[in-house]
């Protein structure tokens, strides 16, 4: 199993992160993949349909909100995609701001290519989410 652990810290209320990153308005500006996405409003069992775009290949994926605890932590699950991902979003008030922190794990892929490609995708989509949060970072801090 591959993880990505990352966190910022987002100089900006908990609160006003959380509901800017659970607002499905928001998710072509906080995920640089998603084309479009269609969502229940956020909240425990909620489900979401998004058209994402990666390495120049269109795919949809249905995801499944399996926690949802308001200004503190959601849990996001694949229940079609690719690979099977589990991502954890976290929300910690510090100092100065928001503690904002992304925990995934992306199911292996079986046999040598397999474990090759995952940490060839482990490593670019480390990348792609540090990315992504600076991106959330930016636009929150920018409206201050």
């Amino acid at each position: 199993m591959a993880v990505v652990d990352e966190s910022i810290t987002i100089n900006r209320p908990v609160e006003e992160v959380f509901a800017f990153r659970v607002d499905p308005d928001n998710a072509a500006l906080i995920n640089s993949s998603v084309v479009e996405m269609r969502s229940d409003p956020p909240g425990k069992g909620a489900r979401a349909h998004a058209t994402l775009r990666v390495l120049g290949r269109t795919f949809d994926v249905e995801l499944e909100t399996a926690e949802y605890d308001e200004n503190e932590r959601v849990v996001l699950r694949t229940i079609t995609a690719p690979m099977a991902v589990e991502a954890t979003y976290t929300y910690e008030a510090v100092s100065g701001g928001t503690r904002f922190t992304i925990h995934q794990e992306i199911e292996d892929v079986p046999g040598f290519w397999g474990n090759l490609a995952i940490s060839v995708v482990t490593k670019m989509y480390t990348h792609k989410v540090r990315a992504d949060m600076k991106s959330t970072k930016d636009l929150l801090e920018s409206q201050s």
